[in-house]
């Protein structure tokens, strides 16, 4: 830990104390924030000089940090400060049992930075979320650089437990991530991101050396790039035709009762897979629950037949995620609305009154691979440049 507290009520955090200080505090004693039991200065040459516990105790201080994880910490407090912000280090919140590695407040908002360089159970998450939102706290989860996978310049890796760290600070908004560097001492700040397959998703992100952006920064909303999202998403849908890996348990057992109607992944119509905003929330592929609204709601309905959406929601409720697992978005349409607005706009549906819908055309399919990537590209151009439009309207 990098803060202890004197006898007095004194809190000392030894890495922003000169040198000679720190060495000439050895002879007093410090106690945990938390857990009230004596702690040792721990100070070298190439260590972050912080606190330890003298022994092995049950306390939410315990278990050691490293240099990275501190640095961090210590570089977003300095950073706070050089902006004037009244903010607190490793501020323990007693009512919850919680540390967050930063702790601020701007007028009636509250805020706490979680410095995550490890990877943490997902319930451990889910359960800091839970703390904070009952003293009306606003977690903002940070990722060290170290936990970043890029896969190309548009993809990155986001492993699951990260899924519950997107935040997302307004309806209809974007999502967010973000990832420092503390050695390089540059924040990427990573927006509309949209998961194509597995952990896999699609980003726009932007790295910005910490000392030329403001807190702002990390709240600021960038306008969807269409040119490079159509172009990545044309790039998965071809990926998706062309997969020839052998698939298993509920993904193989719904593709085998496909190809009993003599339908394979390459042929499917183009309004399958495609881009949800809120698919982190599916505990499946996108394909999978999107063909299963269409075949097993749609598909067999005459023209003129009405369907609502709750049927669609509770086609695929198993597929999903507890919602109360992702505190940290604003999730204003669940993803089957969100598929059905699609096909929508592709006119195979019409809503006709708020969740109820007409089927309008029959659901066709390509006669072979080149044809169906014709009719991927050209979907896509249409429904995504119009969402565009739709979007700069709001």
């Amino acid at each position: 830990m990098l803060t202890a507290e004197m006898k007095d009520g004194r809190m000392v955090t030894l890495a922003l104390l000169p040198k000679e200080e720190v060495e000439s505090l050895r002879l007093e004693t410090f106690y945990c924030p938390a857990c009230k039991s004596d702690v040792l200065i721990k100070s070298g040459i190439k260590v972050i000089p912080h606190f330890a516990h003298r022994s092995k105790v049950e306390c939410t201080y315990s278990g050691g940090e490293g240099e990275f994880h501190q640095k961090g910490k210590l570089l977003l407090y300095q950073w706070f400060i050089d902006q004037g912000v009244n903010v607190r280090i490793e501020y323990y919140i007693a009512e919850i049992q919680q540390r967050p590695d930063i702790y601020f407040e701007i007028g009636s908002k509250k805020v706490a930075i979680e410095f995550q360089c490890a990877k943490i159970p997902l319930k451990e998450v889910i359960k800091r979320n839970e703390g904070y939102r009952k003293l009306d706290i606003t977690p903002i989860w940070i990722l060290g650089t170290n936990l970043y996978e890029r896969v190309t310049t548009d993809l990155i890796k986001i492993h699951p437990f990260a899924h519950h760290m997107v935040h997302q600070y307004r309806e209809e908004g974007p999502t967010f991530l973000y990832y420092l560097c503390p050695r390089e001492e540059k924040i990427s700040i990573i927006q509309h991101i949209y998961f194509l397959k597995g952990n896999i998703a699609y980003v726009q992100q932007q790295m910005y050396p910490l000392q030329q952006i403001d807190l702002r920064h990390l709240f600021a909303e960038k306008p969807l790039n269409i040119h490079r999202y159509v172009s990545v998403w044309r790039n998965e849908k071809k990926r998706f035709r062309l997969y020839r890996q052998m698939t298993y348990g509920k993904e193989r057992k719904w593709e085998s009762s496909l190809y009993e109607k003599r339908l394979h992944r390459s042929i499917l119509p183009s309004y399958i897979h495609l881009p949800i905003k809120n698919q982190m929330v599916m505990r499946v592929s996108l394909w999978q629950w999107q063909s299963r609204i269409l075949y097993d709601l749609i598909d067999d309905k005459e023209i003129h037949t009405t369907f609502t959406e709750k049927e669609a929601e509770w086609l695929i409720r198993s597929q999903m995620m507890d919602l109360s697992y992702f505190p940290l978005l604003k999730i204003e349409k669940h993803p089957a609305r969100e598929y059905l607005e699609l096909l929508c706009q592709v006119g195979i549906i019409r809503e006709m009154t708020k969740g109820v819908y007409v089927k309008k055309k029959q659901i066709s399919h390509y006669k072979n691979l080149d044809e169906a990537l014709d009719g991927d590209y050209e979907l896509l151009l249409g429904f995504m440049y119009n969402k565009e439009h739709i979007e700069h309207s709001l």
